[in-house]
């Protein structure tokens, strides 16, 4: 099967994306990959070899790998995921509102993800930023 994307389409992926700083040959790096490629997420993935792990702890400001992030150039925005457990975090969401999908109640899903948004990220104002997230799983 051929897939062919428009010239829009591939404009917004590569706008918007996930960046996941994979330490090579750590288990929770190789786990946010297949998490990554099995939710066909738009990722851009860099492996760091051993000896270059604390320059990109440094750089990122992170001490444990994976580190990763929503990427959104349009908005000029860099937001911290964090590690694995909290990418898979993410994709538990994705799945739970998915499971309650039959709702048409908006205000519903907003209240999860608000919630999820404060209860994860300290505040309800990163709201916008964790449903462009889910938007991006399984797309």
């Amino acid at each position: 099967m051929e897939i062919k994307l428009n010239i829009f389409t591939l404009y917004i992926m590569n706008k918007k994306y996930i960046k996941i700083f994979s330490l090579v040959g750590c288990p929770y790096s190789i786990n946010s990959e297949i998490i990554a490629k099995e939710h066909n997420i738009n990722c851009e993935i860099k492996h760091v070899e051993q000896q270059d792990k604390n320059m990109v702890k440094k750089e990122n400001n992170m001490n444990t790998f994976p580190q990763i992030f929503y990427i959104d150039k349009e908005e000029d925005v860099k937001f911290t995921i964090g590690g694995n457990d909290s990418f898979e975090s993410l994709v538990n969401l994705y799945n739970d509102c998915m499971e309650t999908k039959n709702s048409t109640d908006e205000y519903f899903y907003t209240n999860i993800i608000k919630n999820y948004a404060k209860q994860n990220y300290g505040s309800k104002k990163y709201y916008k930023v964790i449903s462009n997230i889910l938007l991006m799983i399984n797309q």
